[in-house]
């Protein structure tokens, strides 16, 4: 890990893999300028951070008995797909799997979620 703490009101782009994955653990979202949702916003990772809870609602205690403990590992998502409606923004979002090409890369790009959220909002999202 290294000592380089990043701004959540910048963007940084050209980082490595290693970079990358010390500012997801330091909450930011990251993306690679090759990523492309059919709507053209930018495919996104983030880290989600693991919890213990109890289960105590639908889905879960159809799958568990109810007072089960389950521990949810942290890990880390990609933003899919990006919805635009009346009622706002919805994002469908699913587990990220690390392929070869992407931590080889060395043009990874970091900022904070308002910063990326924001610019979603404004459909116009250009490195700066």
């Amino acid at each position: 890990m290294s000592n380089i703490l990043f701004d959540p009101n910048e963007v940084r782009t050209n980082l490595n893999f290693s970079l990358t994955s010390d500012a997801l653990n330091q909450g930011l979202i990251a993306w690679r300028p090759v990523w492309l949702t059919r709507e053209g916003d930018p495919v996104a990772i983030y880290l989600v951070a693991g919890s213990e809870f109890v289960v105590n609602r639908s889905p879960l205690n159809l799958m568990f008995p109810e007072g089960t403990q389950v521990r949810y590992r942290s890990h880390v998502d990609a933003v899919f797909e990006v919805h635009r409606t009346d009622a706002g923004i919805k994002v469908v979002t699913g587990v990220y799997h690390y392929p070869k090409d992407d931590t080889d890369a060395n043009d990874w790009c970091v900022t904070g979620k308002i910063k990326y959220l924001d610019a979603i909002k404004q459909n116009n999202f250009q490195p700066e």
